[in-house]
């Protein structure tokens, strides 16, 4: 997984991301839109993010995720994405990037 800067490589990685991340804040997912491809798909989505615990820049950086938002306790951040889903020959996804949507102000 490529993301905001940092790159997940491999299931033990992945996992550990995610229970780092679990562990400070909940993921709410609203899907929008998925475009289908040859070898994987697109889905834009939002995902709210509400902070369990303070998820500070510094906790970020501490764990080599900088880039990452900034979630504090209590609050909810919502962020839009483009994630890049592609596939094995199998159908297992092999890879994921994530695009952060920022529109126009």
């Amino acid at each position: 997984m490529e993301n905001a800067g940092f790159r997940v490589q491999g299931k033990e990685a992945f996992r550990e991301f995610y229970a780092f991340f679990h562990d400070y804040c909940r993921e709410e997912v609203t899907f929008k839109e998925f475009f289908p491809g040859k070898d994987g798909f697109v889905a834009n989505v939002v995902i709210h993010f509400t902070g369990l615990k303070e998820l500070s820049a510094e906790i970020l950086e501490e764990a080599g995720y900088q880039g990452m938002s900034v979630v504090p306790k209590g609050v909810t951040v919502d962020v839009e994405f483009y994630i890049h889903y592609l596939l094995n020959q199998d159908g297992l996804i092999r890879f994921i990037k994530g695009a952060i949507w920022v529109p126009e102000s």
